[in-house]
């Protein structure tokens, strides 16, 4: 186990402190996931209008075990990212819901439904007979992955 992976079984890789679960079925070589420094956000450039995500939340990269990067994830694997309620409460303030941003070494761009099949996956609590969304999931399947920092949109 390396030092920044956490909590490894067969194909789920947890780092919890970030709230991040990635998922990796068989591929064609053995890969690891190795967590990666985060720079802060403001050093990110801009491009994307003015886009500087409000929580930045990992940067990882999967490897093969000699150290180079697989072209293509078949499966692609899966990565659940939990957004919290002051997440819920920041996108909802702009008038929309969590949206999950990686930084493709020029510009952030958004996790999407028909690229990704990006969805989320809320927690609910029931308050006085209410169900009352408290955070959850952002889960996207990828194929195509280097090493790009992840973050929640404002």
């Amino acid at each position: 186990m390396s030092l920044t992976q956490e909590q490894c079984d067969e194909s789920t890789h947890r780092f919890e402190a970030e709230g991040v679960a990635i998922r990796i079925r068989a591929q064609s070589r053995p890969v690891k996931v190795r967590k990666l420094p985060l720079l802060r956000r403001e050093d990110y450039p801009p491009k994307q209008g003015d886009f500087i995500p409000a929580r930045l939340v990992i940067n990882f990269e999967i490897v093969y075990e000699d150290g180079s990067l697989p072209p293509e994830f078949t499966p692609p694997f899966e990565l659940e990212v939990r957004y919290t309620a002051e997440d819920l409460e920041r996108a909802r303030a702009a008038g929309g819901s969590p949206s999950l941003w990686f930084f493709n070494g020029d510009e952030w761009v958004p996790f999407t439904k028909e690229k990704h099949h990006f969805r989320l996956v809320p927690d609910r609590l029931s308050l006085e007979g209410q169900l009352v969304e408290t955070g959850g999931f952002g889960v996207a399947y990828i194929r195509n992955w280097a090493d790009p920092p992840v973050g929640w949109d404002r």
